[in-house]
């Protein structure tokens, strides 16, 4: 069964369920309020008609005055009769009183009410015992009428019931499946959308209106498709990218091999194809390790714990003193940090070290790189020719290339995988250019 269908039952079931308690406690009232009035009216007219009957000389007798009276109490539609302790009726509305109504009279001597047969035949009774002064009974005033007519008018007030209950229910189901289809709508609408987003692409979205629950799962529905949607085309990007970073050295390893191998060539021919292939080597197993890092910086959260960046500065200018010295470029480290941010230190350090190798890269000959230590921030800075404008928005993105002073040969992962590395630890990288020459590179964190 469909979710519509099933929401279509459930209302239809509830309001059939309402609709049977109403006609039970409908149904029950009339007959009480029926039951009820008939009782007061065959109790008032016994009880009009009871003292018409007069105890003299020792009988119980009516006075032809009293009786056209009695006659005016008793109407076609209530009957009654003054009987005598032994049954015989003294007045009577009626040619004849029913012997059930004389046995039931004089099998109980106090004021009561009783019914007798059952059906259209069936009747409802009233009975006022006639005392004289002393307490003793002398006679009763009785009077009846028949009750099948509250039982058919109950019979026909449930048939009705029974019938408007059907048209509600009709109406009602006709209406819920209307109102289901239109509020489970956008559902058949995700449901088709994501079909086709599994066959073709992630770039439709369901714009739904509204603020109701089905209207903010499409708004959260959309927002996922946003993130899937930059997802995989980072993923696509990054695939391609690293497709194309893999085969330059591997062409070239495999250029040299086919090259030294094609004829017999001399040890120096041999010696140059290996050292080239060995560099190319080198460059591939550092694009790897690139790769690598940057895959496991994307992989989820790091453990934290308070990290000395003073300590974590000088450890990184120490490591990598021979890669400056060996371009002729001073390493320095700058200022002091009280503050300790909580981050992993050992991605810290690799962020950094990226950092502080591009910058080595970047400054010419002569040049200057620091490591700025400050409150909450470690910042890179280098004499070399700064950011371009397109450097500033995008060098931060893996493999990108645009700038024309980015060192050749470089990989294009460095800022790539700081910038992933301190947004995993709670921070944010910034990119910017120092007034004199040079750019600036900082990490940022939070204030505790």
């Amino acid at each position: 069964m469909t979710l519509r269908a099933r929401l279509a039952w459930t209302y239809g079931v509830g309001l059939a369920i309402g609709l049977l308690i109403f006609a039970i406690v409908s149904i029950a009232t009339i007959d009480r309020v029926q039951r009820t009035g008939l009782d007061a009216r065959l109790e008032a007219a016994a009880q009009a008609a009871a003292p018409l009957a007069i105890w003299r000389g020792g009988r119980l007798r009516v006075d032809p005055d009293d009786r056209r009276q009695f006659d005016a109490i008793f109407t076609r539609d209530v009957a009654g009769a003054l009987l005598d302790t032994r049954g015989r009726a003294l007045a009577r509305s009626v040619e004849r009183v029913p012997p059930a109504i004389v046995a039931s009279t004089l099998a109980n001597t106090e004021a009561h009410t009783f019914d007798l047969g059952k059906g259209e035949g069936a009747l409802r009774a009233f009975v006022a015992p006639i005392e004289v002064a002393d307490g003793s009974t002398v006679g009763y005033s009785v009077s009846w009428r028949e009750s099948g007519s509250i039982d058919e008018f109950e019979r026909a007030v449930i048939l009705g019931m029974i019938a408007i209950a059907l048209a509600i229910l009709a109406l009602a189901a006709g209406a819920a499946w209307l109102l289901a289809g239109r509020a489970l709508r956008p559902l058949g609408r995700m449901s088709a959308l994501a079909t086709d987003i599994e066959a073709h692409d992630l770039s439709r979205r369901l714009h739904a209106p509204g603020g109701d629950e089905l209207g903010r799962l499409s708004i959260a529905f959309d927002r996922m498709l946003d993130r899937l949607e930059a997802a995989f085309t980072r993923q696509h990007r990054f695939t391609a990218d690293a497709s194309h970073e893999l085969r330059a050295p591997l062409s070239v390893i495999r250029a040299e091999a086919d090259l030294a191998l094609r004829r017999e060539r001399g040890g120096d021919q041999y010696r140059r194809a290996l050292a080239t292939i060995a560099r190319e080597a080198d460059r591939l197993e550092e694009l790897v390790e690139a790769l690598l890092a940057s895959s496991r910086a994307d992989a989820g959260a790091m453990a934290r714990a308070p990290v000395d960046l003073t300590t974590l500065a000088h450890d990184v200018a120490e490591h990598l003193q021979p890669s400056a010295r060996a371009k002729n470029v001073d390493l320095l480290v700058s200022g002091n940090a009280p503050d300790q941010p909580a981050a992993d230190a050992a991605s810290i350090e690799r962020a950094l070290t990226a950092v502080v190798h591009n910058a080595i890269a970047w400054t010419p000959p002569g040049g200057l790189v620091t490591i700025e230590i400050g409150p909450h921030t470690l910042g890179v800075a280098d004499t070399g020719p700064g950011f371009s404008p397109e450097g500033l928005e995008h060098a931060t993105e893996r493999f990108w290339r645009g700038d024309p002073s980015r060192p050749r040969g470089s990989s294009g992962l460095g800022l790539a995988i700081a910038r992933t590395l301190i947004e995993a630890n709670g921070g944010r990288i910034e990119l910017s250019n120092r007034p004199s020459s040079g750019g600036y590179v900082a990490f940022i964190w939070p204030s505790s």
